[in-house]
């Protein structure tokens, strides 16, 4: 079976959302927010080698292209919305 996308009726069960990240700010209830970066590359590498042991390597390289271009996406995107609503409040307060 692989690693295909699982899909429910039209609705892709495993779909990015900002709200999968949760509040950075009350930290993760398991590890706190001051959770070192190597726990995450600890996840990632061990996501790579089980992918890959399921898919092959070059279909594992590609996921993760992908996921880092998503990634790259929807954080250029948050960014830009986040700046746009800064330059508007600061437009309002200029104009008061």
């Amino acid at each position: 079976m692989g690693l295909e996308l699982i899909f429910m009726g039209n609705k892709q069960k495993y779909k990015f959302s900002w709200d999968l990240i949760g509040d950075i700010a009350d930290g993760r209830p398991n590890l706190g927010n001051q959770t070192r970066v190597e726990v995450y590359r600890l996840m990632q590498f061990t996501f790579r080698e089980i992918i890959e042991r399921h898919v092959g390597t070059d279909e594992t390289e590609q996921i993760f292209y992908e996921a880092g271009k998503l990634a790259g996406k929807e954080f250029l995107r948050i960014c830009l919305h986040r700046r746009k609503i800064l330059m508007i409040l600061s437009a309002s307060y200029r104009a008061c």
